[in-house]
């Protein structure tokens, strides 16, 4: 079986998958040539000198390298091709250019990996618990993947972290809107890199319930989760934007936005000139 999955945000790609059935991934990545939509396969990084892409996969635009957990330098591997690295270890060096890929599952731990990947930034503290990043250097770029694809949670948290994310394609009726508000709203795609969107701003919750967003004069993003087995009262989030607030995702429920269910999600655009 090969697993598929729409890709969202900057570098662009559209479609991933998994080293299983040769036949199988190679009629896929036919296809995608043919719709002109670029797509990344992935191998295990102790798998890359022995790997002949031109054999293999003449088609492909990317590679995910997974599992690296040493020293790598990057060869074997076409110029124009987009390479994400998988690697529990942020300080790890790579030789070569190269995004990183990571699997999320909580407010802290995309937090955590952000401190050492996005690059400097000035940090305050706007109250106990509650911090605010204006990004001011050049960050290395990850790919989210969320740890529970049964989790609308998780996988809103990688589509609202900087960077870019993946979800499953059978997820793309349930998440094909999330994709299109990186697109929509600058400050959910802005991060510094190469300077450009240089002074973005992650304003981080109390207690790990999400983040807000914010780049120049554009409303802020806020984003909340509930990641846990109990609802969440919205009211009570420390560090939440003030001003009008309008939901953005998800669209179609009517239910109260008060209170959060568990496994959870909301992501609305506070304009903070408005109450």
């Amino acid at each position: 079986m090969v697993e598929r999955f729409t890709i969202t945000g900057r570098p662009v790609m559209e479609m991933i998958f998994s080293e299983t059935n040769k036949a199988i991934k190679n009629e896929v990545l036919g296809a995608a040539k043919a719709k002109n939509i670029k797509a990344i396969t992935s191998i295990n990084a102790a798998d890359l000198d022995a790997y002949d892409y031109s054999a293999n996969e003449s088609t492909a635009s990317g590679v995910v390298l997974l599992n690296v957990d040493s020293a790598l330098a990057l060869s074997n591997i076409p110029e124009d091709f987009d390479v994400f690295v998988e690697s529990s270890n942020s300080g790890l060096s790579v030789t070569g250019d190269h995004f990183w890929f990571k699997s999320v599952n909580s407010v802290a731990g995309a937090k955590a990996w952000l401190a050492e990947t996005v690059g400097a930034f000035n940090q305050t503290e706007l109250s106990p618990g509650v911090e605010k990043w204006k990004i001011e250097g050049e960050a290395k770029e990850t790919l989210w993947l969320a740890d529970d694809f049964d989790s609308v949670a998780q996988i809103t948290l990688a589509g609202a972290l900087p960077g870019g994310f993946v979800f499953p394609v059978v997820k793309k009726a349930e998440f094909g809107d999330l994709s299109a508000l990186r697109g929509q709203y600058i400050p959910l795609r802005a991060i510094s890199t190469n300077g450009i969107f240089q002074g973005s701003e992650i304003t981080w919750f109390g207690d790990d319930a999400g983040f807000s967003r914010k780049f120049d004069l554009h409303p802020v993003v806020d984003c909340i989760f509930n990641l846990g087995a109990a609802q969440l009262d919205l009211t009570t989030i420390r560090g939440a934007s003030s001003g009008k607030r309008t939901r953005l995702f998800p669209t179609a429920e009517e239910t109260d936005d008060q209170v959060l269910g568990a496994q959870d999600a909301r992501l609305y655009s506070v304009n903070e000139d408005e109450e």
